[in-house]
């Protein structure tokens, strides 16, 4: 509820026209199964986590791509800190589940798709997150 909130409302200090409401829907949807792909892969659940995982990358990439977008926006019209954007940078969560998914496929063997999902991380993060660069490196 909080994460919903939270997008709502800077959603809405955008005049609305960044997210459709169905985006906001898969958006909170997104993160809420990435929290259930993280409990499943602490639990050493691989499969069910990988496919919470690809839930919630497919629920939640494209209006986080579209958050991205309109975060970049503001920081080149000089918004400088992330709290004037009002969410987190990156979506955070959302390269956390790219990193699970990356680990998952790996311990599951799919190595091809687990580098598609190390490179994911690491491109959403912009390159700040190392250990998305690790994930990079374990299926290199």
């Amino acid at each position: 509820e909080k994460m919903k909130n939270m997008i709502i409302k800077w959603h809405d200090s955008n005049d609305g026209d960044v997210l459709k409401p169905y985006q906001i829907t898969g958006l909170v949807q997104g993160y809420e199964e990435s929290i259930q792909a993280r409990e499943a892969y602490d639990a050493k659940d691989f499969e069910g986590a990988l496919e919470l995982c690809t839930f919630a990358i497919q629920d939640a990439r494209k209006p986080a791509m579209l958050l991205q977008e309109a975060r970049d926006r503001d920081s080149s019209a000089g918004c400088e800190s992330n709290e004037e954007l009002g969410f987190p940078v990156e979506m955070r969560w959302l390269i956390e589940t790219f990193k699970v998914s990356c680990r998952c496929r790996l311990v599951l063997g799919d190595v091809e798709k687990a580098r598609s999902d190390a490179f994911a991380a690491t491109i959403f993060s912009k390159n700040s997150d190392p250990d998305a660069h690790e994930c990079l490196a374990e299926v290199c």
